[in-house]
């Protein structure tokens, strides 16, 4: 399974895109965003952030992430 998982931040306005090898499941999406440091060395927190789970076998490889 090729999954990235996106996460959002809108405390420091940043986007960061990981590797997700965990099943697609909430709780297991959360847990692995609350585990992860931004690059100002915080923890990402509930209602200050959202994530989405981008499966790349359905994308053809590609993030579907596009800057307008």
């Amino acid at each position: 399974m090729a999954h990235k998982i996106i996460i959002m931040d809108y405390s420091t306005c940043e986007v960061h895109i990981y590797d997700f090898d965990g099943m697609l499941d909430t709780g297991d999406a959360e847990d692995f965003v609350i585990s992860k440091y931004s690059e100002h060395g915080q923890t990402f927190k509930e209602g200050q952030c959202e994530w989405m789970i981008v499966d790349l076998e359905t994308t053809e490889g590609r993030l579907p992430i596009y800057i307008h």
